[in-house]
Parts: C-alpha cells; structure tokens; sequence
C-alpha cells in the first residue's frame, strides 16, 4: 500500500456515497482494518460514528476510535478527542483533557487545533487566560492560512481583547483573513479604510470591502457603505463596485 492515507480517504467516500449494501461491505472493510490497528482507519471509523454518515451516528464509539488513532499519534484524530472532551459528546465534558489532546496534535503543526488552543487561551477555558499563549497559537495557525486564527490576531492587535495594540499589525491580519472569504474581517478592514486605521485612510478601499461584505451577506455591510458613501462622489462609489467586481474572480476566495 503506497499512501495508506490516500487508501483510507478513498474506502471512507465510498462508505458514504454508495447504497446501503454496498456500504454495509465497506464499512466492514474499514473496521477490519481498524480493528488490525491501522490508525487511518481508526480514525475514519470515529469520523463515521461522529457525523453518521454511513453507520449509525454514536459519540462513543466515535471516542473509542478517535482514542485508538490519537494514542498512535495521528494529528487529526488528536483533533476530533479533544473536541469531544470539550463538548461533553461521547464522554464526561473535561476541559483539561481536551487541552491535553489539543496540545499534541497543534505540536504536530495541525492548524485547526492550534486555534482552538488558541481561542482557549485567548478565553481562559480549561486553561488560565494567556494572551501572549492565544497569540502563539494562532500565529501557527494563520501561517497556515487558517482565516479563523487571522481575524483572531487582528482582533487581539486593534486592542479588543486587552492584548498588544497594533493598529498595523491588526490590519495584516484582517487583511489576511478577508482574503481568505472571511466576513467579519472583510467588514473589519473596510472600517479601517474608513477611519485611517493602520492604513492610509481610502474611502474607495473602505466601500470596496464592505461591498464584498455585502454580498457575503454581512448585516452591517450596506449601513456602513451608506455611511461611507456620505464622503465619497457618485465617480468614486462606482469605482468602488466596480473593483469589488473585478477583486472577486482574481481571487474566489473573497466571495463564499
């Protein structure tokens, strides 16, 4: 077997697109394998049992497997434990443990744990509260695209949540993340357009991103425009929408 992850992947999307029967033969593959102590499999078996897709839904034995595949050290099913553990699903609710799971799977560099460790930090659940820690994490994360961890960054940065203000530091970052389609960071940005921010104040800019907030669906996107707009001529709205036009097919992500 040259890329058992690969292998492993593929029997799990058969699992859940073919009918019942064929399923039903699938799955029994899949848990041989599990059973053989074949941690990809383990882990597909827990994905299976977590969402039902495929098998009947179940948290414990989706914590059984997800257990058996964290204990060989797989990143991704490190993940899922430590969200049960979080959650209370499959188990009794145990903050500490779930930090536990967290950690091991964010020193493997995996971007969604380090920001939940992240977000734990940043809100002292399960741990003590360490802003200096939260930042740690969610640099990992961002620096692994991950849109969540950047709009973090620029929220601790522009001073929201009595960390290290930065104005131009919180505008990278929302930057960042409202390249990556992230909504709340497109409105951010167009904010600080408006205001001049840590960024030279651009009207022009400031209509653009809440103009791919708007069609992102964000409440607050048209009330800001419309107050935007109060300081800007009919010339340069336009040539707000129609950069918004042309931004959004160079890079897809913007729009959701």
């Amino acid at each position: 077997m040259n890329n058992p992850s690969t292998y492993y992947a593929a029997l799990l999307a058969l699992v859940l697109v073919l009918p019942s029967l064929a399923q039903d033969k699938d799955f029994k593959s899949l848990k041989v394998l599990a059973q053989k102590g074949e941690a990809e499999a383990q882990f597909a078996l827990g994905l299976m049992y977590d969402t039902g897709q495929g098998v009947e839904a179940d948290d414990k034995e989706a914590i059984g497997w997800y257990s058996k595949a964290a204990e060989q050290n797989l990143p991704q099913a490190q993940h899922h434990l430590g969200l049960m553990y979080a959650y209370g699903e499959g188990t009794q609710k145990n903050l500490k443990e779930a930090v536990n799971w967290l950690r091991k799977a964010a020193e493997q560099n995996h971007a969604q744990s380090q920001n939940t460790l992240g977000d734990m930090f940043l809100s002292g659940r399960g741990v003590e509260k360490n802003v200096e820690e939260a930042i740690k994490w969610f640099r990992r994360a961002a620096g692994q695209d991950n849109p969540h961890a950047q709009f973090s960054l620029g929220e601790i940065y522009s001073g929201d949540e009595n960390g290290p203000k930065d104005d131009k530091e919180a505008f990278k970052w929302y930057r960042r993340a409202a390249e990556e389609g992230y909504v709340g960071a497109q409105a951010k940005l167009g904010l600080m357009y408006h205001t001049g921010r840590g960024v030279a104040q651009d009207n022009v800019q400031a209509y653009t991103w809440d103009q791919i907030a708007a069609i992102n669906g964000y409440a607050a996107a048209k009330r800001n425009q419309n107050l935007i707009s109060r300081g800007m001529t009919p010339e340069q709205r336009t040539q707000a929408e129609t950069l918004a036009r042309e931004m959004i097919p160079k890079n897809p992500k913007l729009a959701r």
